[in-house]
């Protein structure tokens, strides 16, 4: 799930993550 949403959006992962 992680790899999907970085590829959808990077930046939304890493202000999540």
């Amino acid at each position: 799930m992680k790899l999907f949403r970085t590829e959808l959006k990077p930046q939304k992962v890493n202000g999540s993550s």
